[in-house]
């Protein structure tokens, strides 16, 4: 399916204390014409339409004006706004025809001398929020404002929609004929209970970062890392000229590390600054990890990187976590303080399940701590260390017991949107629900709701809603043929979105689990491998092919074929790995290499390193 486009044209019309009669004359110009065009669109008055126009291209003009003649109801829509004071949305799926043409874009252009009556941006909504936007200095004396973004970019910021409806609940809005019910937004109602159950969620977040904060005043937090990564012009510009030639002219091991060290806190913009530290971060936790004999400086600078928590799952995940770096004291005394951040849980957790044992000791400060309430955590990750309970199905029941007390009868406020709420208000709760993990705290009460949600016309819901769907259901549910034919329908779905989440149920539920791997469930993968979407094909890597014990020699061939592909080298390991761990790759490897086969070859001592 191709990607829906959505242009919103938002003109918000700002009168103060005045009466409607008193509309800055600026205002009342662009009113006119704007009546004008209308009365000339209207009467088919190519000459009136080309004087408007300020135009001498009447071919040009001619085709302009039978174009427009064909959305006669987006003219009434538009006059109807202005004379209302109101804002106008206009959506539809044909992008350039309304931005590259003089109406209505450009006719609202046409006042460029006056600034103080009219402000036009162009800025996507994704990059820049809406209030930010309004708020910078001196656009409030703005008399219009006009703004685009798309479907898809709107949707990934969801409460953009509903800080305009709050600014302006009489808004009137257009759809074209080609734009699909989904994309519509939800009612005002409905964007009021996304906004009342967010900000209840925020609310427990902010006091799980409260909890956070008191932890690491006993551990460090931020301090420990900017104090170990200083943000030295110098070092970021040394970093940034020596990173392109690294392949060709590589530093030992030890050395990089502390070029990155002296670089790293000054790369990034304020605010996304993790991504570029994690351009950086990634290769050298790879080239750590393939070491064979590791490199104390860059265990060190690894450690002390998780201390900024939007880097730590990463270096955990691909590298302290492997085993080359979980033996050491340092990593081990790190690990503790990050299970009682609730950080990188499930992994630190498998990093250590043949020793934890040894990571009882460094628990000692916080049994010790005078809050009562990191003793009572610090208890419950002593037990399970000593293999007395689950640490994670605990951590997650905790948050859950938070979020159902908190949002009270709010939770049917929930049930009730995603039952019946139009697809809009589907795709704002559920990206709500995401964004706080409230899966957790949802009851079997939701799994008929969720059901709707994954058969939506919208993708976006498709996919969350399915997401949440699994989550709700029981793990004997999941392995149901019913599921299985869901997930089926899902990988054939027209959205990336859905189909990735398809990879991830069928390798979850029906490969990667104990019991008999389905022939179906991998018959679709091996299809999705081939999927035009990179991430697509990753997630079917990582969840399903790399999983298969006994690979059939078309798989193998596959597998071999994508690390070939495969640009980022933690994809091209897990590959690997699969490999390594399959019942039989590595022997028909073999049998292939003495034949000659190169890539065989090349891979099979991958393997074997």
């Amino acid at each position: 399916m191709k990607s829906i486009s959505i242009l919103l044209l938002v003109v918000a019309v700002v009168v103060g204390e005045s009466d409607a009669a008193e509309v800055p004359p600026k205002v009342s110009e662009i009113t006119d014409a704007v009546h004008a065009f209308a009365k000339a669109i209207d009467e088919n008055n190519l000459d009136a339409y080309c004087s408007l126009l300020a135009s001498r291209d009447r071919p040009k003009a001619e085709k302009s004006l039978e174009r427009m003649r064909r959305f006669p109801a987006v003219i009434e829509t538009i006059v109807e706004a202005l004379e209302n004071d109101c804002m106008f949305i206009l959506a539809t799926d044909n992008v350039a025809e309304w931005y590259s043409k003089p109406w209505p874009y450009g006719l609202l252009k046409l006042p460029e001398e006056s600034p103080d009556a009219l402000y036009v941006s162009t800025v996507s909504l994704r990059r820049e929020r809406a209030h930010d936007l309004w708020n910078k200095e001196g656009r409030e004396d703005s008399k219009w404002l006009v703004s685009g973004s798309s479907a898809k970019k709107l949707s990934e910021v969801p409460n953009n929609y509903g800080y305009w409806r709050n600014k302006y609940p009489d808004a009137i809005l257009y759809f074209a004929p080609d734009a699909p019910d989904w994309i519509r937004p939800p009612s005002l109602e409905d964007v009021e209970i996304v906004q009342r159950i967010e900000s209840i969620l925020r609310q427990c977040s902010d006091e799980e970062q409260a909890f956070n904060k008191r932890i690491q005043k006993i551990c460090g937090g931020i301090e420990v890392f900017e104090e170990y990564f200083p943000a030295d012009e110098e070092g970021r510009k040394a970093l940034v000229k020596y990173w392109p030639r690294r392949k060709k002219e590589p530093l030992p091991l030890g050395e990089e590390a502390e070029l990155v060290r002296r670089g790293l806190g000054g790369v990034g913009k304020k605010g996304n600054e993790h991504l570029a530290r994690l351009k950086y971060l990634r290769p050298l936790i790879t080239r750590y990890v393939s070491n064979h004999k590791g490199d104390g400086k860059a265990l060190e600078l690894l450690c002390k990187a998780t201390y900024d928590l939007s880097l730590a799952h990463d270096v955990v995940y691909y590298g302290l976590s492997l085993r080359k770096g979980r033996a050491h004291e340092q990593v081990r005394k790190r690990f503790v303080e990050l299970l009682l951040q609730n950080q990188s849980v499930q992994r630190v957790l498998w990093a250590t399940q043949q020793n934890r044992e040894k990571l009882i000791r460094y628990l000692d400060p916080y049994l010790l701590a005078e809050d009562r309430e990191i003793v009572d955590r610090a208890l419950v990750l002593d037990q399970a260390l000593r293999g007395e309970g689950d640490y994670r199905k605990w951590l997650l029941e905790e948050r859950a017991v938070k979020q159902r007390e908190a949002l009270g009868e709010e939770m049917g406020s929930v049930r009730q949107l995603l039952d019946e709420g139009s697809s809009g208000a589907r795709r704002q709760m559920l990206a709500v629900m995401r964004r706080w993990g409230l899966s957790r705290a949802l009851d079997r009460s939701f799994v008929d709701p969720l059901r709707l949600c994954a058969e939506d016309e919208d993708p976006e819901v498709r996919k969350l809603g399915g997401a949440f769907l699994s989550k709700t259901q029981t793990q004997e549910e999941l392995s149901l043929p019913e599921a299985l034919a869901r997930f089926l329908r899902m990988a054939e779905d027209t959205d990336d979105g859905v189909r990735k989440q398809a990879a991830v149920k069928l390798g979850t539920h029906f490969i990667r689990r104990g019991g008999q791997q389905d022939p179906q469930a991998i018959t679709a993968m091996l299809r999705l491998s081939r999927d035009p979407s990179h991430d697509v094909r990753r997630t079917v890597v990582y969840y399903g092919l790399s999983t298969v014990r006994e690979m059939p020699s078309e798989i193998i061939d596959r597998l071999v074929e994508l690390a070939g592909e495969e640009t980022q080298e933690d994809a091209r390991q897990r590959i690997i790995w699969g490999l390594r761990m399959s019942d039989n790759a590595a022997s028909v490897l073999a049998e292939r290499a003495k034949s000659g086969d190169k890539a065989a070859a090349a891979i099979l001592a991958d393997i074997d390193r």
